[in-house]
């Protein structure tokens, strides 16, 4: 079984388990998606005393999604390109639109979400698996 599998599955036994584990490093979190289903990613970034943490003057923002942390980026989605947007003190958001998962093949994929502030600091403030089901209904 895949690393990642593992982990999700572990994840979905037991959410709390992974913090206990050296796996475990920051905001861990996991969801799913059809290929070629829309979905709005809310992020709440908080600090390592679990405060919330402002994003309102962020140099830069991105997310990505890989096969695995070692492999290169599938998907990209950049606050200077207008695909993150703020959604308060210390929410970002983006969309993940259909053309981002329809070429992807089903299975579990790495993410991680990078804030960098104005003053040139870079926080890794998500990280997860994105489990990609197939879907029945194809896009036209």
């Amino acid at each position: 079984m895949l690393r990642l599998e593992k982990l999700w599955r572990q994840w979905c036994r037991d959410p709390r388990s992974l913090r206990e584990t050296c796996d475990y490093c920051g905001n861990w979190v996991n969801f799913c998606i059809r290929q070629g289903d829309d979905l709005r990613v809310l992020v709440e970034v908080v600090d390592q005393d679990d405060e919330d943490m402002s994003v309102q003057d962020v140099q830069e923002i991105t997310w990505a999604l890989a096969r695995n942390v070692d492999q290169p980026i599938l998907v990209e989605k950049k606050f200077t390109e207008g695909e993150v947007h703020l959604g308060g003190p210390s929410i970002f958001y983006f969309d993940i639109e259909p053309d981002d998962t329809d070429g992807l093949e089903p299975g579990y994929y790495y993410h991680e979400a990078e804030v960098v502030t104005y003053q040139g600091r870079r926080y890794t403030v998500m990280v997860g698996i994105v489990k990609i089901d197939p879907q029945l209904i194809p896009n036209d």
